[in-house]
């Protein structure tokens, strides 16, 4: 019996209060380029939304991209 394992990066579309750490994201768009690029070489061309066999096990590469805003602490503050 095999364990279900989820493995997650998260990129965060315009995180302008992480910016000395690069450039933010835009949009999803740039996420998903960026992953793509990252991950070439290791997850097979034309991999992404299929199944693939590592060590024998499949597993479904997937990327996605969901934009949740987040008040600014003062707005979450005045209530």
């Amino acid at each position: 019996m095999s364990v279900p394992v989820v493995l997650v990066y998260l990129g965060f579309v315009g995180a302008t209060d992480v910016s000395d750490l690069g450039k933010p994201f835009v949009e999803g768009a740039d996420w998903t380029r960026v992953v793509l690029g990252h991950s070439r070489g290791i997850v097979p061309e034309g991999g992404w939304g299929g199944d693939i066999k590592v060590g024998g096990v499949a597993i479904k590469p997937l990327i996605r991209v969901w934009e949740q805003e987040i008040p600014a602490s003062e707005d979450v503050l005045r209530g």
